[in-house]
């Protein structure tokens, strides 16, 4: 669905399969597991296997290993031995040194893991960001994160801030309703895009189509 914001609330809520109580639990659920079967998530060993494997790219490394190869054709095995010993030493070291600070920004990350209110089965509850799916009914507040691409069905007094996404140093007026044409981004005005986020205090939530994440 390319510009999603010129249908109706009804069409996207039809093509969506949802309505205005949200998903039910089961239903985001199911969503939520098709989602990440979609990524390609890597298995554990597969990722330290390569990046094992990127340590050796440098071109000084690359060299020694051609060094190894050399001296072992020439029948040189000590100073083969040697080098090969400092190559697997100095790869394992980058390895664990990388691994262990890969591992650190994760649990950084998941410190700081940011929530979104959404309405599932008419009731309104918190979920991780990561865990929206298409069709869900976010909710949203001032100085909230908008965690998806989202249509608007109700808002009052909307404005977000939208620089990151066209350089618009000035909040966005935002309203309910359907836009008709297919139109830049920065002249969208009943849909919320993912990375901005809500400006003004308002006086309800605001109510929205969750429609990518």
């Amino acid at each position: 669905m390319e510009s999603f914001w010129t249908y109706n609330p009804a069409e996207l809520l039809k093509t969506l399969n949802t309505s205005v109580n949200g998903l039910s639990n089961q239903e985001a659920y199911l969503r939520l597991q098709q989602q990440r079967s979609k990524l390609r998530i890597q298995k554990p060993w597969v990722k330290d296997f390569l990046l094992l494997l990127s340590q050796y790219k440098n071109p000084l490394i690359l060299l020694l290993v051609f060094a190894v190869i050399l001296s072992t054709v020439l029948g040189e095995y000590s100073e083969g031995i040697i080098i090969f010993i400092v190559l697997s030493l100095t790869g394992i070291l980058g390895f664990f040194q990388e691994r262990n600070a890969g591992r650190a920004v994760e649990k950084l990350r998941l410190l700081v893991h940011n929530k979104s209110s959404v309405k599932r089965d008419g009731i309104e509850k918190e979920v991780y960001v990561d865990e929206i799916v298409p069709g869900d009914i976010i909710l949203l507040n001032a100085g909230d994160i908008i965690a998806a691409d989202a249509y608007i069905i109700e808002a009052n007094d909307l404005h977000i801030n939208e620089s990151a996404l066209t350089g618009e140093s000035f909040p966005a007026e935002k309203f309910e309703g359907n836009c008709t044409k297919i139109a830049p981004l920065s002249e969208v005005t009943n849909a919320v895009f993912k990375g901005t986020s809500v400006m003004l205090p308002l006086l309800y939530a605001i109510e929205t189509i969750s429609f990518s994440v």
